[in-house]
């Protein structure tokens, strides 16, 4: 029983961790959407997360996804992704399909859905006991699978870019041993606005996050001079973030540092995230 409460204990923490997790879709919008793949739909891209700076085992976020097009309507995107926090942690593995249909001239709109595989784990082998006595903690590993799902819709033209989606969707509560309890689906929108000027362009956007327990809205401004990123953004858990960048003719190196979030008294987030992009189209 005490077993099952430290596991229960663990992933729960981790999906606070999860539900706040990175702020990759500032550089890829999509990792909160699956329709939005459509954008560099030819690339093959690296990213790194590491949260909660300067403590040990802290929060690690690691993913390596491809995306590639066929034709003007269809996109795939495939997607590995690991996230570590002390002895326990999450890989997935998750497979995106896009459709695009032209509305009016310039403008156009995508459907996406994600599947993904998830495991969970705990290895009790990393466990500290203060006692060597300790007959609680077995030493082994444990982990389970289950699956999951994403839906989202994408409008977006020269100017405008809009989603909405939602994740969550098989509602499979891997961070609970409970049979009888569920995960809420979580709800995410997106809206950016781009101005042009001459060798200069100015995205003001907005994300908002929200499921039956959560609730964060985060506002960014990013500029691009000449192929160099700059941009900052400030969220509804008072965390203020600074975005850098540059362009090259076929790859894109984003980096990205966040203050702590003041989501209650005791537990601060907060670090630093790295994207890079590599672009195939050209092949």
């Amino acid at each position: 029983m005490i077993k099952k409460i430290i596991f229960t204990l663990t992933l729960i923490y981790s999906n606070l961790l999860l539900s706040q997790s990175n702020n990759e879709y500032l550089f890829d919008l999509s990792a909160i959407n699956p329709a939005a793949i459509v954008v560099e739909s030819s690339s093959i891209s690296l990213f790194h997360s590491k949260k909660l700076s300067g403590i040990k085992d802290a929060p690690l976020t690691q993913n390596i996804r491809w995306k590639n097009s066929f034709g003007e309507s269809n996109a795939i995107a495939l997607n590995v992704q690991s996230l570590k926090k002390g002895v326990s942690g999450i890989i997935s593995y998750e497979f995106s399909y896009a459709f695009t249909a032209k509305v009016f001239s310039k403008n156009k709109l995508t459907l996406g859905l994600s599947s993904s595989l998830n495991t969970v784990y705990i290895d009790e082998s990393l466990l500290v006991s203060e006692s060597d006595n300790d007959n609680l903690i077995s030493g082994s590993y444990y982990s389970e699978t289950l699956p999951n799902s994403t839906a989202g819709i994408y409008f977006y033209n020269d100017k405008l870019k809009l989603g909405i989606s939602t994740r969550n969707m098989f509602r499979n509560n891997i961070f609970s041993r409970s049979f009888d309890e569920t995960n809420a689906i979580e709800y995410i929108s997106f809206i950016d606005y781009t101005f042009a000027f001459t060798q200069f362009q100015l995205n003001i956007g907005n994300a908002t996050f929200m499921d039956n327990n959560y609730f964060n809205s985060k506002v960014h401004i990013i500029g691009e001079y000449k192929n160099i990123i700059l941009g900052s953004t400030y969220d509804a858990l008072s965390s203020a973030g600074v975005m850098t960048g540059m362009r090259f003719k076929h790859m894109t190196f984003q980096y990205y540092f966040s203050t702590p979030q003041s989501v209650n008294k005791t537990i601060k987030l907060g670090g630093s995230e790295i994207k890079i992009t590599y672009l195939i189209n050209f092949l």
